[in-house]
């Protein structure tokens, strides 16, 4: 079978996946990524059977399309700043804090965007984005130069050395819900049943991973 994954998700599921899978007799997966410009997840599923999405709930369009979806986990997002920034006494960051910060964007409509969005309507300032970057290595890159700040996903961002670090963000609920996205029929097959067994099961264990102090 067929699963397609975004880069900050198969870094966070592939590897266990893909052991599990070895002591599963008789059931083969094929891996593609994907980091799409536009994040519509729904235009893979003609041609892979398990698509791994990124969304902050299930946009209509999902529904409407008579797609399954199964959730898998929930990733909070943080914000990236470069070590030495004064906001890095903070435990947490309102969005009061940062009205006055550049940032490092996200391309428009990417769940990071969408952050913006609320940051601003809890702030009364639109935020002031210096760059836009896909890649969360250059964007981590280039907080840890001084660039600007950024938001990025708690889990997946190395936020121990190399010039960057992370705090959580307070008065919004700043978070994505990762998914599990298909075509009904394909839903139904045993060896994608099981895939996404095997997919909620890593998924816990990461989120637990990271629950722990």
């Amino acid at each position: 079978m067929s699963l397609s994954t975004f880069p900050t998700a198969g870094q966070m599921l592939l590897p266990g996946l893909l052991r599990a899978i070895d002591d599963e007799p008789g059931l083969d997966v094929v891996v593609t990524d994907h980091d799409l410009a536009l994040p519509d997840f729904a235009s893979l599923t003609p041609d892979y059977d398990v698509v791994i999405a990124d969304s902050q709930g299930v946009p209509p369009h999902w529904r409407e399309r008579g797609l399954r979806t199964e959730h898998l986990m929930s990733e909070p997002f943080d914000i990236a700043l470069p070590v030495g920034h004064p906001l890095a006494a903070k435990a947490a960051i309102r969005p009061g804090d940062v009205a006055e910060e550049a940032w490092i964007g996200a391309p428009v409509g990417y769940p990071y965007d969408r952050v913006h969005d609320m940051l601003a309507a809890a702030s009364g300032r639109a935020p002031r984005i210096v760059q836009r970057v896909m890649d969360n290595l250059i964007v981590e890159a280039l907080v840890a130069a001084g660039v600007g700040i950024a938001i990025l996903p708690r889990y997946t961002t190395r936020s121990h050395g190399d010039g960057l670090i992370t705090r959580p963000i307070a008065g919004i609920r700043a978070e994505r819900q990762i998914s599990v996205l298909m075509r009904s029929d394909r839903a139904e097959r045993p060896s994608v049943r099981r895939v996404v067994e095997l997919l909620q099961h890593e998924a816990e264990l990461v989120s637990a991973r990271y629950r722990t102090p």
